[in-house]
């Protein structure tokens, strides 16, 4: 009779494969050797077309409801019960995540053509901490999944950028996280005429720019330059577009321009200054 209970419990589970690819675990550097001097080779599918999607609220999830449970079904029943809620309960949480996001892409549908047309190899280019080529001599592999975020408006873009490190002679991950980096807004009256002409050479100019800067963060934090930072959690308050968005952190880094936070999942978000102006 557990075994029967069991059975839709597992084809449930099996089902509720999480939508949401474009975060990963954080995973800090363990080993103590320093990693100052070494050297980066970036994985990046320069022939893959650029994924863009457009933003949506990850927080608007769906109402898991009241749900009554059997009582004369014993312990091992009433927690079989209970697993299938939660099962489903996921389902339907991925189901909606799933359905949010292609409703947000469609405010890329003008563009999408143009999209299209842009692959990874616009991102490439040359730094003294990292390269490109398996020609040239590393230490260490990162491997690179970014996916870039245009806000409902239009005004703004982001990229999440997956990043995972492990030693030029061995697969064990050394180090895994997700680095996000939102653009200033757009100062345009129509930022899709800005994003669409000439081939989209604004919209890339953005992505490349943000795509090097999330590099920049991944190796600092990789060396452990953000380890010392203001472990002080406070809440900040940051537009993306029109919407605003609340990002528990601390703060590691501030520049003229923008500030970097390390959030409570231990992923660091970059985000310009004026980002927390009032709108």
């Amino acid at each position: 009779m557990k075994l029967i209970l069991l059975i839709p419990i597992l084809l449930l589970c099996a089902c509720a494969t999480n939508k949401v690819d474009e975060y990963s675990q954080y995973l800090a550097v363990q080993q103590e050797e320093t990693l100052f001097e070494k050297q980066f080779l970036v994985e990046l599918e320069a022939g893959k077309s650029l994924d863009f999607r457009g933003v949506y609220d990850s927080r608007n999830a769906v109402d898991h409801g009241s749900v009554l449970y059997a009582g004369d079904a014993g312990v091992g029943g009433l927690l079989a019960q209970v697993l299938v809620h939660a099962a489903i309960s996921k389902n339907a949480q991925n189901a909606k995540l799933s359905q949010q996001q292609l409703e947000a892409n469609a405010v890329l549908a003008p563009m999408q053509p143009m999209l299209e047309g842009i692959n990874q190899t616009i991102l490439i280019h040359d730094s003294e901490g990292y390269h490109f080529s398996s020609n040239n001599s590393a230490d260490i592999v990162l491997e690179s999944q970014p996916i870039f975020f245009i806000s409902q408006n239009m005004r703004s873009i982001s990229l999440k950028h997956k990043v995972k490190a492990h030693q030029l002679d061995t697969s064990k991950t050394l180090y895994e996280n997700s680095i996000e980096v939102l653009s200033s807004d757009l100062d345009a009256e129509e930022p899709y005429e800005l994003l669409g002409s000439d081939d989209g050479a604004r919209l890339k100019e953005i992505a490349k720019n943000l795509y090097e800067y999330s590099l920049s963060l991944a190796v600092a934090d990789i060396k452990g330059e953000y380890q010392s930072g203001d472990s002080k959690q406070k809440s900040f308050r940051v537009y993306q577009g029109d919407k605003l968005r609340v990002e528990r952190g601390a703060s590691v880094d501030q520049g003229q321009d923008k500030s970097v936070i390390r959030n409570l999942r231990g992923w660091l978000v970059a985000f310009p200054l004026d980002a927390e102006k009032t709108h």
